[in-house]
């Protein structure tokens, strides 16, 4: 079965977004990384729409979208849930990848009525520089007691916050 990826856009708070949409089925919202919107033929692309209808919005300031007002992270995840809100049509799957990451965990903290699950793929709001991790990978304990050490605005008690300022 070979899924057509259609292009197209939305205007959302004076910025006209483009995204790419593919199959049907429940909402998957794809956040893309500090490299824009994964390159046409990406593999995972027709794969997911096999089975679900992905979204991928280019955020304000990558690829064809303008930045907008937007001068902060908050201005990008507000433009974010109300995107989920106008094309997703509400609750959607979350996939967050790389520079994406940190929209993701303040989409679910501050939009929870609009993320169904959020899928976190290497999360540079949770990267460790080399010299400070002397080159090693962080162990699952280190990232929990990063989350847990995070200096974020907002405090969840058992749940992560972000380790990324909104402003």
């Amino acid at each position: 079965m070979s899924s057509t990826i259609a292009e197209r856009a939305v205007e959302l708070s004076g910025i006209r977004l483009g995204y790419q949409e593919v199959g049907q089925g429940k909402p998957v919202v794809f956040l893309h990384g500090a490299g824009g919107a994964p390159p046409h033929g990406a593999s995972f692309v027709a794969m997911l729409g096999e089975h679900h209808r992905l979204v991928l919005p280019s955020r304000p300031g990558f690829d064809e979208t303008p930045i907008g007002h937007c001068q902060a992270l908050r201005d990008v995840v507000d433009v974010m849930a109300e995107f989920i809100k106008a094309v997703a049509g509400g609750k959607a799957h979350v996939v967050a990848q790389s520079l994406g990451g940190a929209v993701g965990c303040w989409l679910a903290i501050l939009y929870p009525e609009l993320v169904e699950s959020l899928v976190l793929s290497a999360p540079s709001a949770f990267a460790r520089r080399h010299a400070q991790a002397g080159g090693q990978v962080p162990t699952p304990e280190e990232i929990e007691s990063f989350v847990a050490a995070s200096s974020g605005p907002v405090n969840f008690g058992n749940r992560a916050s972000c380790g990324c300022s909104l402003s």
